[in-house]
């Protein structure tokens, strides 16, 4: 399953990068951590929400993304960052579907689009 996702994704996608943000030692001489960030460049499919979707969670501008869990080597999480056609948007949630008991894909709601 994981690898028929992969291959319709791969053809109907677009390219985006896909930031990994995990946080790094604790300085308690400046009392913050540094963040690290890895950068993938994957293809997922992008749309919009529709309007009778935006309500309670969905907000005006928010995007969703369906990546093919083969793509990425971690499931995604929140305030992860993807960047699409050079917006960077953080990402909100992520619903990853399992069938068969295998990855398959991850649905991730996106908000932001700062440049």
């Amino acid at each position: 399953m994981a690898a028929r996702v992969q291959a319709l994704i791969g053809v109907a996608g677009k390219a985006i990068t896909y930031k990994r943000i995990t946080h790094g030692r604790f300085s308690t001489s400046t009392l913050q951590s540094t963040p690290s960030v890895q950068s993938h460049t994957i293809k997922a499919g992008v749309r919009q929400y529709r309007v009778k979707e935006i309500a309670g969670l969905v907000r005006q501008g928010d995007r969703e993304g369906r990546i093919a869990a083969a793509d990425l080597s971690f499931r995604p999480k929140p305030n992860d960052q993807i960047v699409i056609g050079g917006q960077t948007f953080q990402v909100v949630s992520v619903n990853t579907r399992r069938p068969f008991d295998e990855d398959a894909i991850h649905i991730v709601q996106v908000r932001g689009g700062n440049g």
